[in-house]
């Protein structure tokens, strides 16, 4: 059975690494980046015990992964999530690349905001009313 399967059978939410971790601990289990795990619990704030794709289960730091969204934005490194727009424009600011960018969830539910980065004064977006 496939993961998202097995997590909606149990009702459970899916993760995805965003970094790799090493067991350290018996009882750890080790993270690979860009894998799916099912969280079995989520009950302690810093660590949570989840199960991968083998069947294995153990516990990871909650900080080193992220809640599978159905875009899957998270595999991406310019996806943000929550930073804020000061941040984000400070980040962009300090790579100092023209172009430069980053996607961030929008104050508004279920809406993205694409941050952008260029030396041009006062950039405007612009869109045809008509499509």
């Amino acid at each position: 059975m496939a993961l998202a399967a097995q997590a909606a059978a149990l009702s459970a939410k899916v993760v995805t690494a965003v970094y790799p971790f090493t067991a350290i601990e018996p009882g750890d289990l080790t993270l690979s980046k860009g894998e799916e795990y099912i969280v079995l619990d989520d009950s302690q704030e810093h660590w949570w015990q989840v199960q991968n794709g083998s069947g294995e289960v153990g516990f990871i730091p909650s900080n080193y992964v992220k809640e599978k969204d159905a875009l899957g934005l998270q595999n991406h490194d310019w996806y943000v999530a929550d930073m804020s727009r000061q941040r984000s424009e400070s980040l962009l600011k300090g790579e100092d690349k023209d172009g430069c960018f980053v996607v961030r969830n929008s104050s508004t539910k279920g809406l993205y905001t694409l941050s952008l980065y260029t030396k041009i004064p006062h950039p405007q977006v612009r869109f045809d009313k008509r499509s």
